[in-house]
């Protein structure tokens, strides 16, 4: 797995966003109603560059985690204590890797998601694997960053992933956005490799 370390220009050195940040951002700029409407945003495990954009727009912004020093409201993507079809637009990257119940977590984002709003849900992939790496032995940081990328991640999902969405109720549509921007703007923002900038557009029917 490639660490930022080796990613060249991986980190912002201003606001400390990653490629995947800066290219969810132009995601949301271009292809979501955000900054253009009052809509109602749930945004899990929030990130700081993000974070101080998105919570200037006119939306209900709800940001939340698990651990109250990285968001305003203390959330279990698990159990998500917001009405059904509450929110128009949920945005979850680089979260559901790390949770227990991986199963549950999308469940209550299905839940919580309004009829044809949208889950924009981005993880990390493995190319060589059709199916997600889940395995009770590797149980150590060093054991997960060998194999799953990261010491905290508990799972490494494969190319299959849509397939894992759509049998949760989801109309899934994933989309190499990376791709869609052109050569000249990914090298000039540094918007990845294409290794794990994968969005997956998750709609409820």
């Amino acid at each position: 797995m490639l660490t930022k370390a080796n990613r060249p220009n991986a980190q912002c050195p201003n606001c400390d966003a990653l490629e995947r940040t800066r290219l969810l951002l132009y995601y949301l700029t271009n292809e979501t109603e955000i900054f253009k409407k009052r809509i109602k945003v749930l945004h899990f495990g929030p990130e700081p560059s993000l974070y101080k954009i998105i919570s200037k727009a006119d939306i209900e912004y709800v940001d939340g985690d698990y651990n109250s020093a990285y968001a305003n409201h203390v959330i279990d993507i698990m159990d998500i204590q917001f009405p059904i079809d509450y929110f128009d637009l949920i945005i979850c990257s680089h979260v559901v890797g790390y949770v227990t119940d991986e199963d549950k977590a999308l469940e209550e984002l299905h839940r919580v998601l309004s009829p044809n709003g949208k889950l924009i849900l981005m993880t990390f992939l493995n190319p060589d694997s059709t199916e997600t790496i889940d395995h009770d032995w590797v149980n150590t940081p060093e054991l997960r960053t060998i194999h799953y990328g990261e010491y905290e991640c508990l799972r490494l999902h494969g190319t299959n992933y849509k397939t894992v969405l759509e049998a949760k109720g989801f109309k899934v549509n994933q989309r190499d956005y990376r791709s869609e921007m052109g050569q000249e703007l990914i090298e000039k923002n540094s918007l990845g490799l294409g290794f794990r900038e994968d969005i997956f557009e998750c709609t409820k029917p």
